[in-house]
């Protein structure tokens, strides 16, 4: 269990890495993606975010908008990448022992 959380803490922390080294060396054209990407977590945030603080140019609500969709986005596809290595681990496994049990049969 422990091996499977760092392997999650390390996808997440490579892909959020990735995504804002893309946001600083690739800035426009990323930032048009990303507004697309992070329009639902937008929303949640703009829903549980009071009123007030939503004025035009609060550059750092927005910003932690985008760094919070940023980290949220790069934890699930570093869940994903996890689940799907378990399951490629069990198939290798199971190709393997079929292998192996298959030689011991001759």
């Amino acid at each position: 269990m422990m091996r499977r959380l760092w392997q999650w803490f390390f996808f997440t922390a490579l892909v959020c890495s990735l995504a804002l080294a893309a946001l600083v060396f690739f800035e426009q054209p990323v930032v048009d993606f990303a507004v697309n990407l992070l329009e639902p977590w937008r929303g949640l945030c703009a829903a549980i975010t009071p009123e007030q603080w939503q004025v035009q140019g609060n550059i750092l609500l927005g910003l932690m908008w985008l760094f919070s969709g940023v980290i949220v986005y790069a934890a699930a596809i570093g869940m994903a990448c996890v689940i799907l290595l378990v399951f490629v681990e069990k198939i290798c496994k199971r190709i393997s022992w079929n292998n192996a049990k298959s030689e011991v049969t001759r």
